[in-house]
């Protein structure tokens, strides 16, 4: 197969001149950097408000268009409307098993009228939901394909785990079209596994935006192509389509928009926020006081930070990952004591009971530790949270606990700890800043020395993370004032 960031991807649909379809799809693929091989199965008359003819194509023209493809070099296939039985049974033949299919399951037009005809809705169930990569139904559609109505999110989740039991590897249940929350649009991520909720504003004066569930599908398939991790790509999606949604112009007659798609989004407002759907209260954590943290070192003792702290440093973390508890222990407590006389930021990484007990400033935890500590506990303590991020999907889960800052790494490659995730670089760290606009502090780290902070300092990034490039130097206050300097306004 062809490598996924430059392989095309298949869209199978319809037409549409009221504005969804597969011209949406063209739009959204185009706006994302992906090309895009179209299937027609249908040239339908329809527009915001009423459907005239479905215009199928004959499932023998369908098979031809689909064999005129090399699936060689296609990794992923966005399939919308399919309008028959045996259209459905063409394309479920024609994809290969490499294939990874997203399945907007289009039943009916948002205006009225069966898109697709009953036996073709059992033909689905049968041949292309237990293949599905992913399912993207919305609320109706759910309830068509589990009979099971989605009232709530207990619902939901027994309609989609019904749809799981089809086969399905996974099913993102839309909210657009339900009133559980009137201002908050929430969609529900399931599969064997796990479940969770992606929730974003709904965007009050965009009524009737024609082609978001096409969209939303379209670029999901899109960033999976682009080889993102389903988790993140749902996400990306989330935030490029509210991006569109409030972007969106006015039909002629102000009864329906027009999505404006432009890619990835260019204000984190746009971005979802990713909860647990057991989250009932949302802790309230107290902010830093400040956008620009400075430079901000890691240190794993206390006589590091007694150390740095006569050199300048006003933020530092202490990173303890081994030792006896009792020495541990003794070693917070000595560095609450020493920083809190002199009025400096320290921030306790994982030993999130023995900050609270010895009343540090803050507690920095993994994405990892946020399943295990006690969130509320530290909140109600007053301590400032901080929290590492690596990815979208990351970045939505931490934007739904609104800690006192973000952590966003690795920029360079590190070998303080062996980690997953491919270093960002600035540029990436540049786009952070761009997309978060301030509304949160932001800390880089990640392999940084003196000539990459002076870097990324140039992002406006407002704080830079380092361990190695103070604690190996060879003079290690030399080093520290350099970067200070070097952060001086």
């Amino acid at each position: 197969m062809g490598s996924p960031a430059h392989s095309p991807i298949v869209i199978i649909g319809g037409t549409d001149p009221g504005g969804a379809g597969l011209s949406t799809d063209i739009q959204v693929a185009q706006s994302i950097g992906c090309s895009v091989l179209p299937v027609v199965t249908a040239v339908t008359a329809q527009s915001h408000d009423r459907v005239l003819d479905s215009g199928l194509m004959s499932a023998e023209h369908v098979a031809r268009q689909l064999e005129c493809i090399d699936f060689t070099y296609v990794s992923v296939v966005k399939i919308g409307m399919l309008g028959s039985a045996k259209i459905v049974q063409t394309v479920a033949a024609l994809i290969p098993e490499h294939v990874r299919i997203v399945l907007d399951p289009v039943l009916g037009a948002s205006s009225g009228g069966a898109l697709l005809t009953k036996s073709g809705v059992v033909a689905l169930k049968m041949l292309l939901i237990p293949r599905a990569t992913l399912i993207t139904p919305n609320s109706a559609e759910l309830r068509a394909l589990s009979g099971i109505a989605p009232d709530d999110t207990k619902s939901i989740l027994a309609a989609s785990r019904e749809l799981l039991s089809l086969g399905a590897a996974a099913v993102f249940a839309k909210g657009g079209h339900s009133k559980i929350l009137e201002d908050v649009c929430t969609d529900i991520y399931a599969d064997t596994t796990q479940h969770y909720a992606l929730s974003g504003t709904r965007w009050p004066n965009r009524v009737n935006v024609r082609g978001t569930g096409c969209a939303l599908a379209t670029a999901i398939a899109c960033f999976l192509n682009q080889g993102a991790r389903m988790a993140d790509a749902l996400v990306m999606a989330r935030a490029a389509v509210s991006q569109s949604i409030d972007l969106a112009v006015a039909v002629t007659d102000g009864s329906a928009y027009w999505a404006r798609h432009h890619g990835m989004p260019a204000h984190v407002r746009y971005v979802p926020e990713q909860r647990r759907i057991e989250d009932a209260i949302v802790p309230i954590f107290p902010d830093c006081g400040t956008r620009d943290l400075g430079i901000y070192p890691v240190v794993d003792s206390v006589d590091w930070i007694k150390k740095l702290l006569p050199l300048g440093v006003t933020t530092i973390q202490l990173r303890i990952k081994e030792g006896p508890s009792d020495d541990i222990e003794q070693q917070i407590l000595d560095a609450v004591r020493y920083c809190a006389s002199r009025k400096v930021r320290l921030f306790i990484n994982d030993h999130w009971a023995l900050a609270i007990k010895h009343g540090a400033y803050g507690v920095h935890l993994g994405q990892e530790d946020i399943e295990t500590a006690d969130l509320q506990a530290i909140a109600d303590a007053g301590l400032r949270l901080g929290l590492s991020s690596h990815c979208w999907s990351e970045v939505a889960r931490a934007l739904a606990i609104k800690p006192g800052y973000l952590a966003l790494g690795p920029i360079y490659a590190t070998t303080s700890k062996e980690m997953p995730w491919v270093p960002q670089g600035a540029a990436a760290v540049k786009q952070w800043v761009d997309l978060f606009d301030g509304t949160i502090p932001l800390v880089a780290i990640g392999g940084i020395n003196l000539a990459r902070a002076r870097i990324l300092k140039q992002t406006g990034v407002g704080s830079v993370a380092m361990i190695s490039a103070i604690t190996r130097a060879a003079d290690y206050a030399k080093a520290t004032r350099d970067l200070l300097a070097l952060w001086e306004p």
